[in-house]
């Protein structure tokens, strides 16, 4: 089993002009008003996802280029910088701006951190799309049958990002959906009422675990209303109300 995500640190991407040695828990709650940069922190996994399976370059091209995604562009940020940590392995890499609007690697680097101190290996520079995909099937040192590359590659590539940005009210969460729709959560949230109440029949435990989840960012919340449409009874509809408390649970 992959392991999770301990320390990260982002330079330079977005809005976030710094981010240092940035510790992360099992459930990581971030609040701040519009524009504080909670987005483009989401959106940054989904870009290192991207990068790591080499689509990197047409991730930028998504994003509106390497301008768009450097701090202030590239006269004020010249290059992006990210450094991830997993237990005793870690990943970091520095991405430059070109002038055909690309980001390309100053360098990329796997890192470990043993009984016997830290070992730092340069997987290379110069190159437009990620080299520890190549690498992730190779051993590792004095003998091990996986290596730095593998475990890194195993936890990002493991990686799914949701990201619910659109709440308006023709936004897809909103919309009815079947019923059935539930074998996997979909990355935009779509189907998240049929999601919710196949766990609420089968896994009442799992449920009520979400619902607490819930409440430690909005204290005022009580449950989910989930009802299948009356005149549909294989339609569940994606408005999903919440009870809300008088006062915060105890």
């Amino acid at each position: 089993m992959a392991n999770t995500l301990k320390k990260l640190t982002i330079e330079g991407f977005k809005s976030i002009k710094s981010l240092k040695d940035f510790e992360l828990g099992p459930l990581n709650v971030l609040i701040g008003p519009n524009g504080a940069g909670k987005s483009n922190f989401v959106s940054f996994f989904r870009l290192l996802h991207d990068l790591i399976h080499q689509r990197l370059q047409l991730a930028v091209s998504v994003e509106g280029g390497a301008d768009a995604c450097l701090f202030m562009g590239p006269k004020e940020t010249p290059k992006l910088e990210g450094r991830f940590y997993f237990g005793a392995n870690g990943y970091e890499f520095s991405l430059v701006a070109t002038p055909a609007g690309k980001l390309v690697f100053e360098s990329e680097v796997t890192y470990f951190k043993g009984n016997f101190g830290e070992n730092r290996a340069r997987i290379g520079s110069g190159h437009e799309e990620a080299r520890i995909q190549d690498l992730k099937d190779t051993g590792g040192n004095s003998g091990a049958a996986s290596g730095v590359e593998h475990y890194v590659f195993e936890a990002i590539s493991n990686w799914v990002v949701y990201h619910f940005h659109d709440t308006s009210v023709n936004a897809a969460v909103r919309r009815p959906r079947a019923i059935n729709d539930n074998f996997a959560f979909r990355q935009n949230a779509e189907n998240l009422a049929p999601f919710l109440f196949k766990i609420f029949e089968s896994d009442q435990d799992s449920y009520n675990e979400i619902r607490d989840i819930t409440r430690l960012a909005a204290p005022f919340f009580d449950d989910f209303i989930l009802r299948p449409m009356t005149a549909q009874n294989e339609m569940i509809h994606r408005e999903l109300s919440a009870i809300v408390r008088d006062s915060p649970p105890r």
